[in-house]
């Protein structure tokens, strides 16, 4: 194997890794927003209904990203 292209192959699964951790912290932070948005859903259930529906989607809408942001970071770990 050629000494440029082992170089190009380790730089790129330094690349990846840094990619990985950055999808980590991503999630992470996605965490956050559908604790925020449960909050939101539980506070405001009976007394304004906009606000329940607001907090129902940032759930919802949170939870989905966590989990395709779960799944690439998978994938990319697999490969």
């Amino acid at each position: 194997m050629n000494k440029n292209v082992k170089l190009g192959f380790e730089n790129e699964i330094k690349f990846q890794k840094r990619m990985i951790k950055n999808l980590q912290k991503w999630q992470s932070v996605l965490s956050s927003f559908t604790g925020i948005g449960i909050i939101i859903a539980y506070l405001f259930r009976k007394q304004h209904f906009a606000l329940f529906i607001s907090g129902m989607s940032i759930t919802m809408i949170g939870v989905l990203l966590i989990l395709v942001i779960g799944y690439a970071i998978i994938m990319g770990k697999r490969i």
